[in-house]
């Protein structure tokens, strides 16, 4: 197993879609540092994702996405993130942007099976086949 990471400043997610290009599907894990996060929340019946943006100092707590190969036919990451703000307020969701602060560390599991994303209409969302 190698460890990676990313440096301040770097987009957390730009950053890992680009890693996973050339990687068979599976799953990142890491944590760090933030300065900015988005997250999403999906809305189950409105089908629509609702988003709160915080600023930091951030502390990365927990960090999963799975690497899997969109309906486009790109890998892609569905990333999954919990961090705390400076009074130890936690807060998680879809993470849908970041900026990495001192470090983000992370380390990649590959899969023995390709994992491929569909639509599924009546869910509203990518799902793994």
């Amino acid at each position: 197993m190698k460890i990676y990471k990313l440096k301040k400043g770097d987009d957390l997610i730009r950053s890992l879609e680009e890693f996973v290009l050339d990687k068979p599907s599976g799953l990142l894990v890491g944590l760090g540092a933030l300065e900015s996060v988005i997250i999403k929340i999906f809305d189950h019946e409105n089908k629509e994702y609702s988003e709160k943006a915080f600023d930091g100092p951030l502390e990365l707590c927990s960090f999963t996405a799975v690497v899997s190969i969109n309906p486009d036919g790109k890998m892609g990451i569905h990333p999954h993130a919990v961090f705390s703000d400076k009074n130890f307020n936690a807060y998680g969701g879809h993470l849908s942007s970041a900026i990495v602060g001192p470090t983000f560390e992370f380390v990649f599991f590959n899969s023995k099976n390709e994992a491929h994303r569909y639509f599924d209409k009546e869910i509203g969302l990518n799902l793994i086949k």
